[in-house]
């Protein structure tokens, strides 16, 4: 054999066998930036490791090592490079490639992690970590069987992982198995009982099944462990919350902005907790708060919105919610909670556009059924209505707002008895309701059940003492029961020692008007007015009073009043319309009813005025049209209706009606 080759043959083989090997004097430096690493001085380990490799650039050890480290420096894409090096010069180091998987894992490029995890599971089959690292590959990609395939081998080698039964449980949580995903987070808290991410894993699990004592339980072993988690804080807060203890929950939350006061999130969530509190000033501060953050935090705006929705600021909660919808325009709670908005400002059709998206994004959204009932009532379309308060209580038959809605409609179709059965489900879940009340009062005095209406009218003052629309409707009760003298001296106990008590003063008033004593009312009216100049209620009521009284003048001087303080008060206008028809202004009545619509199209009464003043005018089709609007508006609009006949009879002077 020739000699330069066995030599070159030999130098071959010594070069394989070296490869990846280390020297005595490597494999200290080897120890002490493991050491180092160890100690979390990463930046000593890592000079140790460099110095390694400028002196041999292909030691597979000093390049794995290094990947270890830059890895816990979060420098992930220089790891992976590491780890790719050390595995070109050698390729069987099955805990090379399992790291490499973790840092795969971690960056988000999961099929690639499994990949390498199989590699090193491949070179060594009980290798328990790879296992580990390949179930959460397969879990992140969604394929939750292997996963569960791969962590039971993992645990199968060794049954001591705590952090392996904690992956084991959520992927069982995965799968839909939850009696055995509590038992392995159970065996991951028996292998390692100081181990807090399981217990939270177990209070997520029993929040979600309405398990909240046990929840509670749960979180609060984990806090035991590490008390300043905020992130389990803020679990501790939901929990509670749930449970209806917003006090407590409201403590948790500030100890969560405490410890992060640049938190948004926990900002956001402390003043939904506040307005669940009725502290509607508090919750706009802290919604502030988590906007100066992050102006984008869509649960804030809608929290100031619902802030300012109790404070009866609509101007100001539209404009919230509709910044919360910019950021999330498919978000059904503030699609709902904008439309209810759109009802009390009037802006019927833009509530039923809301609330539809909102039903068409999530069909199961009871609440939003509700709401949109509303809208379509108030647009006139009660069968409408009625057929989306039953949808709202087939999702949701404890949904008062469903019942209580859906009872308004059967009223405004004069079915009282159905409307009683409606506001007493309403009322035995929501029995503090002053609404529910009232209407329940309206139905049984429509039903000339006047004793049983009274006791309702009772109940509703009784939550409110001060509530004027109440005592107006005991009133009218009472003059159906006969006991109107009753009702008209019901406040001058009160009076003599309070002449100043404006709520005394304006039911006082009511009750005079319904006895047809105007001057009588008129003067306390005025007596108010003393007090509260502005206040365009009794202004309206005062207006009334001069109206029956024939004192044209005096009313239009008292509602031009109101409009001078909003021009846009549907009443006074509507009144002032009547009282230029009255004095034979039919355009000037024309003109005011014109303005009326154009502010509410949905004014069935308007509409009606509108078809009398053209009639008129002689403007005979026109008032035909009108008529028919306000009847579309509310069938049982009698005004309209026999105006509609009266206008058909100038050209057809038999026509009886329909």
């Amino acid at each position: 054999m020739n000699r330069f080759l066995v030599c070159t043959f030999v130098a071959v083989l010594l070069a394989i066998f070296f490869a990846g090997c280390v020297t005595e004097q490597q494999g200290d430096l080897l120890v002490k930036a493991r050491a180092f690493e160890e100690q979390g001085q990463y930046n000593e380990s890592l000079a140790l490791y460099e110095s390694i490799l400028a002196g041999d650039a292909n030691s597979s050890a000093a390049w794995a090592g290094k990947g270890d480290v830059l890895q816990k420096m979060g420098q992930s894409d220089e790891a992976l490079r590491s780890y790719d090096r050390s595995l070109l010069i050698n390729g069987s180091q099955p805990e090379t490639w399992t790291s490499l998987g973790d840092v795969l894992l971690g960056v988000g490029r999961n099929k690639e992690a499994a990949a390498s995890y199989e590699r090193a599971i491949r070179l060594e089959p009980n290798a328990s970590g790879a296992w580990n690292g390949r179930g959460e590959a397969m879990a992140a990609l969604g394929n939750y069987q292997e996963a569960l395939a791969s962590f039971s081998q993992a645990l199968q080698i060794n049954n001591t992982s705590a952090i392996g039964f904690k992956n084991l449980g959520d992927t069982l949580v995965s799968l839909g198995r939850y009696d055995d995903a509590l038992k392995a987070y159970d065996r991951a808290l028996a292998v390692d009982p100081s181990y807090a991410a399981p217990a939270e894993a177990k209070s997520d699990l029993f929040s979600r099944f309405g398990r909240y004592e046990e929840a509670l339980d749960s979180i609060d072993y984990a806090l035991g462990l590490v008390p300043n988690n905020t992130a389990y804080l803020s679990d501790k807060a939901y929990i509670l919350s749930s449970m209806g203890k917003y006090r407590e929950a409201l403590s948790v939350y500030n100890s969560t902005v405490d410890l992060a006061p640049g938190n948004t999130t926990f900002w956001a969530y402390k003043s939904y907790i506040e307005n669940a509190l009725g502290d509607f000033n508090a919750s706009l501060k802290s919604s502030e708060t988590a906007l100066s953050l992050d102006q984008n935090n869509s649960i804030a705006w809608n929290n100031e919105g619902f802030s300012y929705t109790s404070l009866g600021q609509y101007d100001k909660a539209l404009s919230a919610y509709s910044r919360a919808l910019e950021i999330n325009p498919r978000n059904t709670a503030t699609l709902t909670n904008r439309g209810f908005i759109y009802i009390n400002l009037g802006r019927y059709q833009d509530a039923l556009g809301d609330l539809n998206n909102a039903t068409s994004i999530d069909p199961g959204f009871s609440d939003a059924w509700a709401y949109r009932a509303m809208a379509q009532s108030r647009l006139g379309d009660y069968a409408g209505s009625l057929a989306s308060s039953e949808k709202a209580l087939a999702l949701n038959n404890n949904n008062f707002f469903a019942w209580s809605n859906k009872g308004m409609t059967e009223i405004s179709l004069r079915r009282f008895q159905d409307a009683l059965a409606s506001f007493n489900h309403a009322l035995a879940l929501n029995p503090n309701s002053i609404s529910i009340w009232l209407n329940k009062g309206i139905a049984l005095q429509s039903l000339q059940k006047f004793n049983d209406a009274l006791d309702a009218y009772n109940h509703a003052l009784a939550l409110d003492p001060n509530s004027t629309l109440a005592w107006q409707y005991k009133v009218l009760n009472m003059q159906s029961m006969g006991r109107l003298d009753e009702a008209g001296t019901y406040y001058n106990k009160e009076l003599r020692f309070n002449p100043n008590n404006t709520i005394a003063l304006r039911n006082k008033a009511f009750a005079l008007e319904i006895m047809k004593r105007y001057d009588d009312a008129v003067i306390l009216y005025d007596r108010m007015l003393r007090l509260e100049p502005n206040n365009t209620d009794t202004l309206l009521r005062k207006g009334y009073s001069q109206l029956n009284l024939g004192n044209y003048i005096g009313a239009m001087a008292t509602y031009d009043a109101v409009l001078s303080i909003d021009p846009k008060n549907v009443d006074a206008l509507m009144y002032k319309g009547m009282i230029y028809y009255k004095q034979g202004l039919f355009e000037n009545s024309l003109d005011t009813c014109n303005l009326l619509v154009s502010i509410d199209p949905t004014d069935s009464p308007a509409w009606s005025n509108r078809g009398f003043a053209l009639l008129k005018l002689g403007k005979i089709t026109d008032a035909i049209r009108s008529f028919d609007r306000a009847l579309a508006l509310d069938p049982f609009n009698a005004d309209a209706r026999e105006g509609r006949i009266t206008a058909i009879q100038v050209n057809w002077p038999s026509y009886k009606g329909p």
